[in-house]
């Protein structure tokens, strides 16, 4: 298992307006991101895209998927940060184009069903829990968070 950043570039929180709230999203083609990120060029169950960086004084209210593409063959989805991996998602189909599938932050625990408050930083991280063995990927999911600037 690996950790991939991603978030360099447009893939980072754009917003910078305070007590506002806003939503970032990002499409991920998981190929593309192999190949940039990966030394063999493709993915492995297990690893882990950090899709956003998540500033300190972050209120994550929601977070979620949209798989747009198909993978091929086995593949599965968990979406959450550092410090648990299916915070948000737990378990998604890589293998289907779903409808969006959006949580709310109960992965996290008791008292956590309106979202997460990051008091330090920290990212948004799209893990490949399960995945076929092959050498390149078919699939594309869109990443997206609602989130309120705390500062």
């Amino acid at each position: 298992m690996a950790t991939y950043n991603s978030t360099v570039g447009d893939t980072a929180l754009a917003y910078t307006d305070s007590h506002k709230a806003y939503v970032v999203k990002e499409s991920v083609n998981i190929q593309t991101e192999a190949t940039a990120l990966a030394t063999a060029g493709y993915f492995a169950a297990g690893d882990i895209i950090q899709v956003f960086d998540i500033p300190a004084n972050t209120w994550v209210v929601a977070a979620g998927l949209i798989p747009t593409t198909a993978e091929g063959t086995t593949l599965t989805y968990d979406l959450g940060d550092g410090t648990t991996a299916d915070g948000f998602v737990d378990g998604l189909d890589g293998n289907a184009t779903t409808a969006a599938h959006a949580q709310i932050a109960e992965g996290y625990g008791a008292g956590t069903q309106l979202g997460k408050v990051y008091t330090s930083t920290d990212t948004l991280d799209l893990k490949l829990v399960t995945m076929g063995a092959q050498v390149s990927h078919a699939a594309v999911v869109t990443v997206w968070m609602v989130c309120f600037d705390l500062n």
